[in-house]
């Protein structure tokens, strides 16, 4: 065993630790520079070995980690009673669908957003730039990335209050222990599939094809396999969670 791995229990945690490797809504990190924070783990205790499993927080370590077999991912933090595609599967059923979803975000494709994204940034600061400050998380880090996901994704733009709430609910409650924010989460996470399988029904009712993802989803044929309803629900919820949070998160 490797000298410089951790042991510990949740309770035995900082808050700091807590709130990386369990999702735990403590507000540790809620502070206008994490990054100390976050270093003081990372050189500290590279690897943390607690209840639930194993957590790492040094590059080589987690590269090794996803390309080792035995070890699977821990599903908590994302609302969801099952895994979620393609996050949560490991070996051959990983590698399944991300062969599915790849092609779906190449550098080409991506690219191909640019001019739009460009546009849509212009006019958020059109409608600040003259104030002289702004509360940025709100007025671009929030709208810029989750009108852009919707309108790629296929969601009416309309969405976004509803997915945004679920997704706060999800991933940062009023909950104060780890346990009760988890079945928080998963109740706002079933309330969310239920909207999503709505608009999936709705979509598959019109019957018309469309030049989005949902469209993609809906239409995978892969060796002969397509999506079912509940996989192409799981994979929105997946997709939902890392389109209105993690790019928000970046750019704020």
């Amino acid at each position: 065993m490797r000298d410089d791995v951790v042991e510990t229990t949740f309770d035995a945690m900082s808050p700091d630790l807590r709130a990386l490797i369990a999702y735990d809504p403590n507000g540790a990190l809620d502070v206008e520079v994490p990054q100390a924070a976050l270093d003081e783990v990372r050189r500290t205790m590279p690897v943390v070995r607690w209840e639930m499993g194993v957590g790492f927080f040094g590059m080589d370590d987690i590269v090794a980690a996803g390309r080792n077999l035995d070890i699977g991912s821990v599903v908590i933090g994302m609302g969801t009673d099952d895994p979620l595609i393609p996050l949560h599967l490991d070996g051959d059923l990983h590698r399944h669908y991300r062969k599915l979803l790849d092609p779906l975000f190449t550098p080409k494709k991506m690219a191909a957003l640019e001019p739009d994204i460009r546009k849509l940034a212009d006019e958020l600061i059109d409608g600040f730039v003259g104030d002289g400050h702004v509360e940025l998380h709100d007025a671009f880090c929030v709208p810029l990335p989750s009108t852009i996901f919707l309108r790629i994704f296929g969601l009416p733009v309309d969405d976004a209050p509803f997915l945004i709430s679920m997704k706060d609910r999800i991933l940062k409650n009023e909950a104060t222990t780890r346990d009760d924010a988890e079945v928080i989460g998963r109740a706002a996470g079933r309330e969310l599939r239920a909207h999503l399988r709505l608009r999936l029904d709705e979509r598959r009712a019109e019957g018309a094809r469309h030049d989005d993802l949902l469209d993609q989803f809906m239409h995978f044929d892969l060796d002969g396999h397509g999506l079912d309803d509940d996989e192409v629900v799981n994979i929105m919820h997946m997709f939902t969670i890392a389109g209105l949070d993690t790019v928000t998160s970046s750019l704020s």
